[in-house]
């Protein structure tokens, strides 16, 4: 147990918090999971100090003393602001405050005054209890000793009677030897003992260490110093280090881990087995000033007071194991029980034998490439699926009993075990029979199974890279349901309510049995502590704790068994009412949970009226219900009841709330009074809409040319426009090598993790701006329509990797490259007597090729699901007769003869879009196609360029002007790297007018925003660079916002002078009559189902 020093606040602390919140964005942030979480429930400023008695939390602040129940906290009245809390080895608490000391017995929670004839004992800043159960309180001069049970003090102990100010006492520790120790505000630090009284310590009483703050003794016995100039530490043979300098320590305290915690004014340091990790607001800390620091004796939560509230740190309910704790290898994909307090462990190299902290391998066990583990709790054998086949481990030998490559085992209720391998599904007894599946749609052998699970409650479950299917146990299942269809399953563990959680490509989901609903978001991540987001194997122990093998280690978890709380929005309402036009509002929430912030909960809920009754899930604290009003006869009454959900599936008590849906008036009823001329003409004013909007509206922008060139000077940038050249600047080498190593290296790193917070980018956009536009060129950028065209010369190449897409400023600052109103272009060298390159004159709709290839030997891509996204956003164009497409996938060979071929076929096409795998090597990018036997076929630009020129010719109706090089969510770097290299030498070599290529991979969401605007925009009036800032700008726009490095990820390269890719021909006037035809059918659709509701 620790408890936190309390310090005397200073002015000019609160100014340093201020600099370092003005500078953030500038420093260098920590790497790693968010381990801290801000408190719900604690509105709280200017926390001090924090203790703890039965089950309470004490905080205490500036404003008094509160007393926090886990969801609430409640101010103790009269009790004056409070300076230190200390917990005695009887369970009281003891307060300093302002109006003097007061105790908290055990069990009690209304503080009582102490020692109430001893006036030095206001203000308290330092408390301490010794060996010999005194209590020692630090007061302006000096200190005084009391007795805790008769609560009388002996006569004040003074510093130094000599000094001129009171050297107020701010901190107190004893040492092994019994001595005190005494840390003061202005005079450094003094030992007392009875022999020699108070005197100075040497090294100590330097002016940089003056001012004190803290005071500890750790485990070992050294004594720990904060002071404005740093953190000091005094071994017990009297040797004296500085272990933190130039910074002010606030307080220190130490874990049960033996971490020593240090709060500082910009955040919190902490030391753990000789390592030093530091944290701050982009780690989850609510504030800057760190002043108080306490581990709960419950959950071993370690809370942290600062100047904006309460945060709580959440690191140490999870642990990783690693190659260092003895793992055959870092990837672990199956896990099984080994008797009582040990675990087999299944890596890609071997099986080892988990107990206590460490991992045992087995020589019998090596070399082994595991793929699942079962443990016969009846013979004690285990069964290891593996490359090599089905073996049976005895303990002492190993034994083969099928040489098929196994992929996952799994044992159905009448004890027959269940395993797939790379193409079918099997049940073993005696002999291995394929599974007969009822005819239902849904095999779950159509895809790879790498997950077998049965449950309590009769269901047998098939983890796939297509996500999670549900069937019946029995000989022939029935398969009735899929989820998660965009996820690679690739573990499935169950509870005793049937409630199941799913290791996945991208974290840890939980399937909620009471409403058969998978949650939409991982509930365990990497950025919660998990060792990856890929997780190949979930158990759960006799404890409760879950066990996850990951691609980066096996992590151990301990899920918290306290249940969130939960209520309306609508303080103490458990009625309300609303009329019939705010039916559908949603119903807000009021949610908390003691270990994870209230956006990470999910609700449960039933809605009845009548004798219809309703079940959801809910994803945020605003529900969306079904409410409906009636016309004229009668209110509706609905009675809604709600349930929290934790990541750990506990739920809260049921918080019941009674809706009243007040009819519409009759004079309001349009059936009644409207005549049908109003119909008639909301029927002409729809098609009058339908018509004009469905004009092509072209984007006119004014077109200017940046060059930017280098030399030893630095950067030169010219401006042209109209022919001539209007403006130029020069960025010294200094400015430009402070850009590239100091502000986009930093910031890049986080770009690639998807992780830069919007300051960060911000920050980054501002300097890539006042380097591209430097002295008369800002001018420039105002609000008129701008399309800036960067071309970059040899002498600037490097330059041209960085991400100038998230440039940031002008007049209104915005983000250059989301902006529609600024289409910013990689623009493409073109000799000065080469005639302009014209529009493709096509006729509508257009065509799109999309070449899908996932070659068997390289990381899965989720075509099945790209194939799905495409025809989802792409449906209303295809019925209006913008456009008609055709997907090439391995089925059709995606190989170079394939592709060849069939650009070749047909009418042609007018555009590519590739979804693919992508490298950078040897100075050049290359496409990963597949060859004729399945495997991948690197493709390098100049094979993929020459597939292209040759297209272009007379008599050629169509031939590809873009090329869309798509790097989806499933993608790595380097694939979207390579994409970003392929795209200029397309167009360059190709004979295309313009490519497009990503410089990160982009997240599911994201994906299909940009497939549905970007081609939206450009079937509309043709023109790319408009369409491209369209897309980026509906990515900008979504649920993350500039968080998303999604919307600066497209990368449009182009050679055409006006950015029009396509001149449409033929009867437009069709195209026109088919676009009114489709929203027209669509409206009506909606007015229907939206008559069947009120009338339901």
């Amino acid at each position: 147990m620790m408890a936190g020093v309390k310090i005397s606040p200073r002015t000019y602390i609160l100014a340093l918090s201020l600099l370092a919140l003005l500078l953030w964005p500038c420093s260098t942030t920590a790497q790693g999971p968010q381990p801290f979480h801000a408190v719900q429930g604690l509105a709280l400023t200017d926390v001090r100090a924090i203790g703890e008695n039965a089950d309470y939390l004490w905080f205490g602040t500036r404003d008094g003393l509160y007393c926090y129940d886990g969801h609430h906290a409640s101010k103790s009245p009269s009790i004056g602001g409070v300076r230190s809390i200390l917990r005695d080895h009887n369970g009281t608490l003891w307060v300093g405050s302002t109006e003097g000391v007061y105790r908290l017995d055990a069990g009690q929670t209304t503080p009582t005054q102490a020692f109430t004839g001893v006036p030095e004992l206001v203000g308290v800043s330092a408390m301490l209890q010794t060996s010999d159960g005194a209590l020692w309180f630090g007061t302006a001069r000096g200190m005084r000793r009391c007795d805790p049970a008769g609560e009388s003090c002996e006569e004040e102990i003074e510093v130094d009677p000599r000094l001129r100010v009171d050297p107020r006492v701010t901190s107190l520790a004893e040492d092994d030897g019994g001595h005190i120790w005494l840390g003061t505000w202005g005079a450094g630090v003094y030992r007392y003992d009875n022999s020699s009284g108070v005197v100075p310590v040497d090294g100590l009483d330097a002016a940089s260490t003056r001012m004190v703050h803290a005071a500890l003794r750790d485990h070992t016995g050294a004594l720990w110093f904060g002071t404005e100039n740093g953190v000091f530490r005094r071994q017990p043979d009297g040797h004296l280090e500085k272990v933190v300098s130039d910074v002010p320590v606030l307080t220190i305290a130490e874990d049960t881990q033996h971490a020593v915690w240090l709060g500082t004014n910009d955040g919190v340091i902490r030391f753990s087995n000789g390592e030093t990790q530091s944290f701050g607001a982009v780690d989850g800390l609510i504030g800057h000033v760190v002043q108080a620091i306490w581990q709960d004796a419950k959950e071993g939560s370690v809370w942290l007071g600062t100047e904006s509230g309460v945060s709580r740190f959440d690191g140490h309910f999870w642990h990783t194991f690693t190659r260092d704790d003895g793992l055959p290898h870092v990837t672990v994909r199956a896990l099984a029980v080994a008797g009582e307090d040990a675990l087999w462990v299944g890596t890609a190299d071997g099986i080892c034998l988990l107990r206590e902290s460490t991992c045992d391998p087995d020589d019998a066990l090596a070399g082994l490439y595991v793929r699942d583990l079962w443990s016969d709790p009846d013979s004690d054998e285990l069964w290891i699926a593996a490359g090599s086949g089905l073996l049976r481990y005895d303990g002492t030998a190993l034994h083969h009993e099928l040489k098929e490559d196994v992929q996952a085992l799994g044992q159905d209720s009448a004890g027959g075990m269940w395993l797939s391998t790379f193409h079918e599904v099997y049940r073993y007894t005696d002999i291995l029979t394929p599974a007969e599946f009822q005819d239902t749609g849904i095999q779950p052998d159509e895809r790879r199974v790498y997950a077998i699970f049965a449950d309590l409650r009769g269901n047998l479950w098939f983890g796939t890279e297509g996500g999670l299917v549900r069937c019946s146990d029995e000989a022939q299942p029935h398969c009735d349901r899929r989820y998660l269809e965009d996820r690679a399953v690739y573990a499935i563990v169950g509870d005793a309510d049937g409630n199941l959680w799913l290791g996945t490509d991208a974290g840890v989901y939980p399937y909620v049995r009471g409403e058969d609903a998978v949650w939409d978001v991982p509930a365990f991540r990497a950025a919660d502590g998990l060792a990856s987001d890929v997780v190949f194997a979930i158990l759960r122990d006799a404890s409760g704790d879950f066990w996850f093998g990951t691609e980066a280690g096996l992590t151990h978890y301990r899920p918290s068994e306290r249940a969130p709380r939960l209520e309306f929005g609508v303080e103490g309402e458990r009625r309300i009412t609303r009329s019939y036009h705010k039916a559908d509002l949603p119903v807000k929430l009021a949610a908390a949970d003691f270990r994870v912030n209230s956006e990470r909960l999910r609700y449960t809920y039933s809605l009845q009226t009548g004798q219809t009754l309703t079940h959801g899930f809910a994803i945020s604290n605003s529900l969306a219900l079904p409410l409906h009003y009636r016309d004229v006869i009668g209110e509706r009454v609905y009675h809604l009841r709600v349930q929290a959900l934790d990541p750990d599936l506990n739920a809260s008590e049921e918080a019941a709330l009674e809706i009243v849906v007040k009819p519409r008036p009759f004079w309001k009823v349009p059936y009644i009074i409207v005549p049908g001329g109003l119909i008639l003409a909301a029927v002409l004013g729809v098609a009058l809409y339908v018509f004009v909007t469905s004009i092509a509206v072209e984007q006119r922008y004014r077109d200017v040319e940046l060059t930017l060139s280098q030399d030893e000077a630095g950067l030169h940038v010219r401006a042209r426009a109209e022919g001539h050249e209007i403006a130029s600047a020069d960025v010294s080498a200094t400015e430009v090598e402070a850009l590239v190593e100091r502000v986009v290296r930093s910031v890049l790193a986080d770009l690639e993790e998807g992780r830069a917070s919007e300051d960060a980018l911000r920050y980054l956009g501002r300097r890539m701006f006042e380097t591209l536009f430097h002295g008369e060129l800002a001018a420039l950028v105002d609000r008129h329509a701008l399309r800036l065209r960067l071309r970059f010369e040899e002498s600037a190449r490097d330059l041209a990797a960085l991400p100038w897409e998230y440039a940031y400023g002008g007049r209104p600052p915005r983000f250059l490259g989301a902006s529609p109103q600024t289409a910013l272009v990689r623009d493409l060298p073109v000799a000065a007597d080469a005639p302009p390159l014209e529009p493709r004159r096509v006729p509508r709709p257009l065509r799109i090729l999309v070449v899908a290839s996932s070659p068997r030997d390289l990381a899965p891509l989720r075509l099945s699901a790209e194939r799905r996204r495409l025809e989802e956003v792409w449906k209303s164009l295809v019925e209006r007769g913008e456009m008609e497409w055709e997907f090439l996938e391995r089925d059709d060979k995606s190989t170079m003869d394939a592709l060849d071929s069939r650009l070749g076929a047909d009418e042609g096409w007018d555009i590519v879009h590739f979804i693919a795998h992508g490298k950078v090597g040897d100075a050049q990018s290359y496409l990963c196609l597949e060859d004729e036997g399945g495997w991948h076929e690197d493709v390098d630009e100049e094979r993929l360029s020459a597939l292209f020129a040759g297209r272009l010719g007379p008599g050629r109706v169509r031939v590809p002007a873009l090329v869309v090089l798509n790097a989806c969510q499933t993608a790595t770097i380097e694939s979207a790297q390579a994409t970003l290299g392929l795209a200029p030498v397309l167009v360059r070599r190709g004979q295309l007018l313009a490519a497009v290529g990503m410089q990160f991979p982009i997240n599911d969401d994201a994906a299909r925003l940009f497939a549905a605007k970007f081609y939206e925009a450009l079937f509309r009036a043709g023109q790319v660079d408009y369409a491209i800032a369209k897309a980026r700008n509906a990515i900008l726009n979504a649920e993350r916002g500039v968080e998303s490095r999604d919307w600066g990820s497209p990368v449009l390269y182009m050679q055409t002078r006006e950015g029009r890719l396509f001149r449409f021909v033929g009867a437009e006037w069709l195209h026109v009559w088919r676009t009114a035809r489709s929203r027209v059918r669509e409206f009506v659709r909606r007015q229907m189902k939206l008559g069947g509701e009120i009338h339901g």
